[in-house]
């Protein structure tokens, strides 16, 4: 009787390229995986495992991209190739002043340099996997890295979030393996239980890169920088409007291990980004919950989600109902009209049982008087810090004035501070020049 078949290269190339293929198949940014992936197989596993994973991995992206490039080639050659090179009917609302994208702009027979920069970059990483391929998933994501960020910087039609991709690569395998500790010849396997401390560490991680990232990139907020001022270990927090979760995942590193995050995001789209990200940056300390908070509860409101051309803005999408007027992104094509449901803050303290709040924070286009209209209660008894987007052009929509707003709160005998220089300054107005403030009655850290 012959005994269990083991697992060889067939086996382990099979499954990755299954993995390979479906990434590929999601993204046209995920594509430069294969080859690296490959490469990785080729030396771990061995060349037969690799040409395995690479006839599974095209088979299966073949599979699921080809229907969609022979039910609409113009559209797919468009979406592919043409809008990545700025060729395209639909130019990208968010060119950054990156090498490819100047070079195409400004300097004579520009496209053609920085499409060839961009094939003899895509031709150096080829070489280099061959000539010298990774050993290890950190070599491998360092390898990624530089593909996607060359990518990035020379593609004529970019955007500078993009640039956050390697960014990622290069930090998230380092904080995932650091908390892998190599096994001595001879020793017990270790347990599938990661001791608290390792796992924890992608959450403290991504909170330091995000303070980094906030004191040198715009779409990461300066104020995230400050929030260790103002949130303690074991706080309860709120973030209302949370998008795509950048806030949550600062305020899950600034809680630790005993405090927690409650997410308030409405849009489905925002929503499962939101819920994923969670699941794996917060160990458990954040939570996600699809809802709107307002002044008062209601089955149904219509948040306006405004697009420029075909891409909607969700971080500019407002609650309208019960409004005077659309939301003011005058910039904006039009708005589309979606139905959720609306709580508040007293609301859901009660229904999820917290035993106080300490921070509220809240971007929410236009609402953020409801916010503490809904949440009487819940200030009055715990006397949470606050830090509010503050816009005229958006409190206007809801019949509100930003001086309105700041002298409610200091009557209220909350204190006014704007994120400076590195610090917590204290202000007296609310500057068009600046958008966020935090508002508390608490002593703030030197």
């Amino acid at each position: 009787m012959s005994g269990p078949r083991p697992r060889g290269p067939r086996r382990v190339g099979g499954g990755r390229g299954l993995a390979l293929g479906a990434a590929a198949a999601l993204k046209w940014t995920a594509w430069p995986l294969l080859p690296v992936g490959l490469a990785l197989l080729a030396v771990t596993a061995g060349r037969r495992a690799a040409v395995r994973a690479a006839a599974t991995a095209v088979t299966l992206a073949a599979l699921a991209v080809l229907p969609v490039a022979l039910a609409d080639p113009r559209a797919f050659t468009e979406h592919l190739f043409l809008f990545p090179l700025g060729e395209g009917g639909t130019g990208s609302p968010a060119t950054s002043p990156l090498p490819g994208y100047l070079l195409a702009r400004y300097v004579p027979g520009g496209f053609v340099l920085a499409v060839a920069a961009l094939a003899v970059s895509a031709v150096a990483v080829a070489v280099s996997l061959v000539t010298r391929p990774p050993r290890t998933t950190i070599a491998a994501a360092d390898r990624l890295a530089l593909g996607l960020g060359l990518a990035m910087c020379l593609i004529p039609a970019t955007r500078f979030g993009y640039v956050v991709y390697p960014l990622v690569l290069v930090g998230w395998f380092r904080l995932v393996s650091a908390g892998r500790r190599p096994a001595r010849a001879g020793a017990a396997k270790p347990t599938r239980f990661t001791p608290p401390r390792a796992a924890e560490r992608p959450v403290s991680g991504t909170y330091s890169l995000l303070c980094v990232l906030s004191r040198r990139v715009s779409f990461v907020e300066d104020e995230i920088d400050g929030l260790h001022k103002v949130v303690g270990e074991g706080d309860i927090c709120l973030d209302i409007g949370a998008k795509y979760g950048l806030s949550t995942y600062a305020l899950s590193g600034a809680v630790g291990p005993k405090g927690s995050v409650h997410s308030f995001e409405p849009l489905p789209g925002p929503y499962r980004v939101l819920s994923a990200g969670i699941r794996l940056l917060s160990h458990g300390r954040a939570r996600a919950h699809r809802v709107a908070l307002g002044a008062r509860p209601k089955d149904t409101a219509v948040p306006g989600l405004p697009y420029r051309r075909r891409p909607p803005e969700h971080g500019r999408a407002c609650v309208t109902d019960g409004a005077q007027g659309l939301c003011p992104n005058t910039e904006c094509a039009g708005e589309r009209r979606l139905n959720v449901r609306v709580s508040t803050v007293d609301a859901v303290v009660t229904a999820a049982a917290l035993p106080r709040v300490d921070f509220i924070r809240a971007d929410v286009e236009g609402a953020e008087p409801l916010v503490p209209a809904g949440a009487a209660r819940t200030l009055l008894r715990d006397r949470p810090t606050l830090l509010l987007a503050i816009e005229q052009r958006h409190l206007a929509k809801n019949g509100a004035d930003v001086d309105e707003l700041a002298d409610g709160l200091r009557s209220a005998g909350y204190s006014m501070f704007l994120w400076r220089d590195g610090d917590w300054r204290p202000v007296d107005r609310v500057s068009a020049a600046h958008r966020t403030y935090l508002f508390t009655v608490k002593p703030l850290e030197d």
